[in-house]
């Protein structure tokens, strides 16, 4: 691939400072986090995820915006697929499998109710942070790649247990203070 397309995965803006990917990661979180927090399809978004039905007896367009947010979806998965294919400069159709683990850990532990509904951008941001520095410090511990899918997978259990604790105590009456 051409330099100027791999400076999008491994290349620097300042100097030596500030990598190109992180600069697209800041600004998809900021794009997708105004999209969700301060517009009305953000709005509706999470009114289709907290009850579909509601949705729309509401008066929201369900269909048309779960097109949308599948859309957006593709658009999102396509922006990580050019900075992965510049970090590695080649590209395979089964070359991000091993991360599902990963994206599922990141957004439970940032608050993303599995149910749908609520959670946040900058949540999310956070766990994706704590999950990269738990993978980086075991790399660099040498600790392999099974043991590391397990601590995540312990983590990702342990968030949702977590999770499930505290609604059932919100629902039973018991409020958090």
């Amino acid at each position: 691939f051409p330099t100027n397309f791999t400076n999008i995965g491994i290349g620097y803006v300042w100097g030596q400072e500030v990598p190109i990917a992180l600069l697209v990661f800041v600004g998809a979180a900021i794009a997708l986090g105004f999209l969700l927090h301060a517009t009305r399809f953000g709005r509706y978004i999470y009114s289709i995820g907290s009850n579909r039905e509601t949705a729309r007896y509401s008066g929201i367009p369900v269909t048309r915006v779960r097109i949308a947010v599948f859309g957006v979806s593709g658009f999102m998965a396509g922006i990580a697929g050019l900075v992965y294919i510049g970090f590695f400069g080649s590209s395979r159709a089964d070359a991000a499998d091993g991360s599902l683990l990963d994206v599922v850990t990141a957004l439970v532990l940032g608050g993303v109710d599995i149910f749908g509904g609520s959670g946040s951008i900058v949540g999310v941001v956070l766990a994706v942070v704590l999950i990269a520095e738990i993978r980086n410090g075991m790399q660099l511990d040498n600790i392999g790649g099974d043991t590391q899918n397990i601590v995540i997978g312990c983590l990702l259990l342990g968030a949702i247990l977590a999770g499930n604790g505290i609604r059932s105590l919100q629902t039973s009456g018991l409020r958090q203070r």
